[in-house]
């Protein structure tokens, strides 16, 4: 019985963790998980994100209150046990107004770039 709870604890740590967020981040945690969804339909499973600079979001430009945006991260990609591979990867953004609101968060591109 013990081993059965240990197992099922484990488990759900490790659940936990897979939902990775990305560090360093100023996005919240629902605009992390699109990106993060985007980035690993676009390049493959990733993890341990973190955004490059201090300035890892930059708001491009407004366009009729729609908030265009630049995001820089790096991550890590695994390849065989104990071999990896780092990517600097790009995600464009927008987030529309949608009534007066800032609805939704859409990714337009993703460009991964393997150092």
């Amino acid at each position: 019985m013990k081993t059965l709870v240990m197992t099922l604890l484990i488990a759900m740590i490790g659940t936990i963790a897979q939902a990775s967020m990305i560090d360093r981040s100023d996005l919240t945690a629902q605009q992390q998980q699109i990106v993060i969804d985007a980035v690993n339909n676009s390049c493959g499973y990733m993890y341990n994100y973190s955004h490059t600079a201090p300035t890892e979001v930059n708001v491009d430009y407004q366009e009729q209150g729609d908030v265009f945006y630049t995001i820089r991260l790096e991550a890590t990609q695994r390849i065989d046990q104990g071999i990896f591979d780092i990517y600097d990867i790009e995600v464009r953004a927008v987030e529309p107004m949608v009534h007066g609101h800032a609805e939704l968060f859409i990714v337009e591109d993703v460009r991964c770039v393997m150092r």
